[in-house]
């Protein structure tokens, strides 16, 4: 069976329903076996997501989306930020006198 991948929208979307599922005396195991997802799924996004709110999953959509641009992004040199800013280090050590 492939594999389904679901958004964060619907993985909180999936938790509420769950919680209100618990309250009217569902197990666990029936309500994953309704998502048709393992218990372990079910556990590692209560973990992950538990307690996160409509507007907060937004804001992390965008927060990840800002951390890949920063992190793939490249400085004028050519090089990675990180790259970049190890060289200088480096280059900085040498000024001194100190080896690497």
């Amino acid at each position: 069976m492939p594999r389904k991948s679901y958004t964060i929208e619907q993985v909180v979307s999936k938790l509420r329903e769950a919680e209100v599922l618990l309250g009217q005396g569902q197990t666990v195991g029936e309500i994953c076996r309704s998502f048709n997802i393992s218990e372990h799924t079910y556990y590692r996004w209560r973990k992950e997501y538990g307690g996160i709110r409509t507007d907060q999953v937004r804001r992390l959509k965008e927060l990840e989306k800002e951390n890949t641009r920063l992190t793939s992004s490249r400085c004028p040199s050519g090089r990675s930020w990180s790259q970049n800013f190890r060289w200088t280090i480096q280059s900085c050590g040498r000024q001194f006198g100190e080896t690497d």
